[in-house]
């Protein structure tokens, strides 16, 4: 009988330690969310990163308001923010270009999600950029596939994304938006291959990487809609925990690592053990003033200065 009432402790106090172990982490999670969202803010006081990175920065606080809580409630508050400082300035954060046509997008989803007065922003897309867009010929797609050109292939799909959403989330807002050829997009990307493996070139095996990573954030329109089950589904997500290890301990990459973590959150793998211990890792590298990113990354422009941050915090958030 002893034995028995001393085996029932043993295993209460190891219940109520790992408990509180993750209530720890939990708690150490979502503080170090805070801080680089804190860092982010600082960072974006400076116009012209600012500018840089505006769109970039709205789909960031728009993943981390989508699990709600108080990091979602901090993040809708710093939208607002945006939203206000880039109402008086889209000219210059927009241009009317091809390029300033595109980039809206992102950034006029992200609008759309959330409650500020339309009328200037609508004002600027219909008047000085609905007329420069251009759509990429389905045939070029196909045959950047068929060539496994990845970078190409995720800037057509990142583009293309967005026109996809807006049009299927807010049927009939924006008839100024391009045609919709991203469904044709998709069908191609989900026949083609990824061919290289740790002996190939650095560089473009981390282009394939990312683009496993960005056919997950574009098919999800960056979390907001779930990822269709399937067989590309497993797919991408075999792939993801077969290249973990290289990118967590061979290469040691934070934002790659947060990527794949991330991805695996949103495919319904939350609580494997790639994510567990991608946690641990991002959480003991953060910086003391709140960012991650190595001293090439801080160095290089606004966009790859903040990208380890923006990388890691939504994992971080995402994840159980």
């Amino acid at each position: 009988m002893f034995c028995k009432k001393m085996r029932f402790f043993i295993a209460l106090f190891v219940s109520l330690v790992i408990v509180d172990s993750l209530v720890a982490q939990s708690l150490d999670k979502e503080e170090s969310v805070r801080r680089g969202m804190q860092w982010m803010r600082d960072f974006n006081c400076n116009r012209r990163k600012f500018d840089y990175i505006c769109s970039d920065y709205t789909v960031m606080l728009n993943e981390l308001t989508l699990q709600g809580g108080r990091i979602g409630r901090i993040a809708e508050s710093d939208l607002q923010v945006v939203f206000a400082r880039t109402a008086c300035r889209l000219p210059l954060i927009f241009e009317s270009n091809a390029y300033g046509a595109w980039d809206f997008l992102s950034f006029l989803y992200t609008f759309q999600r959330h409650s500020f007065p339309r009328k200037p922003f609508y004002d600027h897309f219909r008047s000085k950029l609905a007329k420069h867009f251009k759509n990429i010929p389905v045939e070029v797609f196909a045959n950047a596939v068929k060539n496994n050109e990845y970078v190409k292939l995720g800037d057509i799909l990142i583009d293309a994304c967005f026109v996809h959403w807006l049009n299927k989330d807010y049927p009939g807002v924006f008839p100024e938006l391009p045609e919709d050829l991203y469904p044709q997009y998709w069908e191609l990307a989900k026949k083609g291959k990824f061919i290289y493996d740790d002996k190939a070139d650095i560089v473009v095996f981390f282009d394939q990487h990312y683009y496993v990573t960005h056919l997950v954030y574009v098919q999800t329109n960056y979390g907001v809609h779930p990822f269709p089950e399937g067989d590309f589904k497993e797919k991408i997500i075999n792939y993801i925990k077969k290249h973990y290890e290289y990118a967590r301990y061979k290469e040691k990459d934070l934002d790659l690592t947060a990527e794949f973590i991330h991805c695996l959150t949103m495919l319904g793998h939350g609580d494997c053990e790639q994510v567990k211990d991608g946690v641990k890792f991002l959480l003991a590298n953060q910086h003391a003033n709140g960012s991650w990113g190595t001293k090439e990354d801080l160095a290089s422009d606004p966009y790859v200065q903040c990208h380890s941050t923006w990388a890691v915090v939504v994992a971080l958030h995402a994840a159980p």
